[in-house]
């Protein structure tokens, strides 16, 4: 009996070091817990590894720090770039609504953008602005060009009956 409890004494000893050379060999300190999504922004809640320390912070923080970002594991690295990335290919604005305007004869785009305020466009000014049409989602960019295509085309049918009526 006495002879296991030695054994057993030494076979945890041996994990408990070999945890040790493991973490000097990993040089991980932090481990990402939970990722979730606050504000438009990725946060990740990180634990301080063999402490019950827990700290949340937005990804784009430790992005900004390479040390800080040294001291994860290749796992958690990936998965706070790919946090990192996904949060700069968001769409910075959305088209939340149209109207079509009868005293200009044109249709009108309510835009919200990222700081939450609201403009109004029409879809010739947003195809004209690079900036704006690179915000918005590739849904809203068709629907912003296939109302620019349905004015243009009513635009032209009113012109060939005016060409007409003038003949």
């Amino acid at each position: 009996m006495l002879k296991r409890v030695s054994t057993l004494i030494e076979y945890i000893s041996y994990l408990y070091k070999y945890n040790l050379e493991l973490q000097k060999t990993t040089k991980s300190i932090f481990r990402v817990i939970k990722k979730e999504r606050k504000n438009g922004k990725n946060v990740i809640d990180v634990q301080v590894i063999n402490k019950a320390s827990v700290f949340r912070c937005r990804v784009d923080e430790i992005i900004g720090h390479d040390q800080l970002l040294e001291c994860f594991s290749k796992s958690d690295i990936k998965l706070i770039t790919y946090l990192a990335t996904e949060d700069l290919f968001q769409p910075r604005n959305k088209i939340v609504g149209f109207e079509y305007k009868e005293c200009f004869e044109r249709t009108v785009l309510r835009v919200k953008t990222k700081d939450n305020q609201y403009d109004n466009f029409t879809p010739d000014q947003i195809s004209s602005n690079p900036e704006l049409l690179n915000g918005l989602s590739q849904e809203d960019a068709h629907r912003a060009g296939y109302l620019l295509a349905i004015e243009q085309m009513i635009l032209e049918k009113k012109s060939m009956e005016n060409i007409k009526n003038s003949k």
